[in-house]
């Protein structure tokens, strides 16, 4: 009924961890996505649910994202890159994302890029203010270290730390599916 996320620590790796990721291969584009999660707490900690795409795929880097930074989990980076310039936004939960499992989604259309918590709405751009994601992406969910580069950012990890994030349930439905099964059901 749940996935495990974990970091541990890994000899030979670049930033010494290795994370657990979960991709889905299909591109998706216009939609909702949904998660269900909790989020791990540990200073240099990340949890991320998002689409991406990038010079890896062969693309531009269009990203939408929910970053979650341990060193505060009563807050929540909503963020997306438009051909690799990032637009990010912090905003306050009012709760603890570590503690417990809440629904996380975004709406992504040609005209705007909804974000929700628990059903409220928490942030929203338009494409007539902005510049937005338009390439098909990969969904992901995943837990990784920061290394020195984002220290500044999400922190820095301790030698040692264990951590791992939760994912009940991840799901994608387009704009015109009506019967597709969501996490909010």
């Amino acid at each position: 009924n749940r996935l495990l996320l974990r970091l541990s620590p890994q000899k030979g790796h670049k930033n010494g961890f290795v994370g657990g990721s979960l991709r889905r291969q299909e591109r998706t584009h216009y939609g909702r996505y949904e998660a269900t999660l909790k989020a791990a707490r540990g200073e240099g900690l990340v949890t991320g649910f998002f689409t991406y795409t990038g010079p890896s795929y062969g693309t531009r880097h269009d990203e939408i994202d929910f970053e979650f930074l341990g060193k505060d989990t009563t807050h929540v980076q909503v963020a997306y890159f438009t051909d690799g310039d990032l637009t990010e936004k912090w905003i306050p939960l009012g709760f603890d994302a570590a503690d417990s499992f809440h629904i996380y989604a975004f709406e992504w259309t040609s005209k705007h890029i909804k974000w929700f918590v628990d059903g409220k709405l928490i942030h929203e751009v338009r494409a007539s203010d902005v510049n937005l994601p338009v390439t098909p992406g990969r969904l992901f969910a995943n837990i990784w270290a920061a290394d020195a580069s984002v220290a500044n950012w999400a922190g820095r990890t301790q030698r040692n730390l264990r951590a791992q994030a939760e994912v009940q349930c991840l799901s994608f439905s387009s704009l015109d599916q009506t019967s597709s099964r969501s996490c909010s059901q």
